[in-house]
């Protein structure tokens, strides 16, 4: 017993030598990522922090030079022949191809609701509706599915919760 409050009292002791240096600011003169924060040139106050840019880009992750995450800036584009604006809107997955064809999902969309996540190389649009905005949308081997909240006939305060699938045969 004693041998083990040894060893867990050496590795917490040894833990705390091993910290993470300190975040490293931008001073402006550099348009790169840094850790403790970006700032724009001759913009926001210099303690600001932010993770994102000053112009309408949208953010990517990529891990191994695919792409991980897309988090949309203030853009617009159709899902299953909807046009709505998707600003915020976050994409988590694998970049599949939509409907089968030879559009890729991050290059040439992204997500289709507050949180989209995709599991697979085909990426299905059928089913999807303009009210499909605050929610998670599921899409994966050709299927696509919402969990979220709609809002009933433009009303405030009426509002319901949806789970729904979808099929493209």
């Amino acid at each position: 017993m004693n041998k083990i409050k040894i060893f867990v009292a050496s590795f917490l002791i040894s833990s705390l030598a091993f910290t993470q240096q300190l975040p490293t600011g931008n001073d402006g003169s550099s348009p790169d990522w840094k850790r403790g924060g970006n700032t724009p040139f001759g913009g926001v106050p210099s303690n600001a922090n932010i993770f994102g840019t000053f112009w309408n880009s949208p953010i990517y992750t990529y891990t191994a030079g695919v792409p991980a995450t897309k988090l949309n800036g203030t853009v617009s584009y159709a899902v299953n022949g909807f046009t709505n604006p998707k600003n915020g809107y976050f994409l988590l997955g694998i970049n599949g191809f939509l409907n089968g064809g030879g559009q890729a999902l991050y290059q040439n969309k992204g997500a289709f609701s507050l949180l989209h996540l995709n599991g697979s190389s085909q990426v299905q649009e059928l089913g999807f509706r303009p009210w499909m905005k605050t929610g998670i949308t599921f899409t994966d081997n050709q299927d696509l599915s919402y969990i979220g909240l709609r809002q009933v006939g433009g009303v405030i305060d009426l509002t319901e919760t949806v789970i729904a699938w979808s099929d493209n045969i």
